[in-house]
């Protein structure tokens, strides 16, 4: 029982689309509905970014100013123990753009008004 595989029920997701996952400021989340897997990066990003600004997604804040553009799309295709594609929207960094070593939580500002960072809170 210890090195037992136990599989988790798949979601109902179409043979061409894929389930979109988004690693932003040190959260993560599903977007609830399936996407196409053959989307381009861009529109993906696109996809994400208006989905996080209106709190659509579980486990992500909402932020009225998320830019996704120097993120990067991930691709897994389905295999036998997970029957689904699936996709990754992350930072170029590891952790959600946390900085792990101490200082400074934020690699890549993304200023918000009123002069703030929407990933770390610094102020301008």
């Amino acid at each position: 029982m210890a090195n037992e595989l136990v599989m988790i029920p798949a979601p109902n997701i179409p043979e061409n689309m894929a389930k979109l996952t988004i690693t932003y400021n040190g959260q993560q989340g599903d977007l609830p509905d399936p996407v196409s897997y053959d989307s381009t990066d861009g529109d993906l990003k696109q996809m994400a970014a208006e989905s996080v600004r209106q709190g659509y997604i579980p486990g992500l804040d909402a932020v009225a100013a998320v830019d996704f553009t120097d993120f990067v799309v991930d691709r897994f295709p389905a295999r036998d123990d997970v029957p689904y594609h699936r996709l990754s929207l992350r930072p170029k960094t590891p952790f959600g753009d946390r900085d792990v070593r101490g200082g400074h939580d934020c690699l890549d500002h993304q200023w918000i008004d009123p002069g703030h960072c929407g990933v770390c809170h610094e102020k301008e």
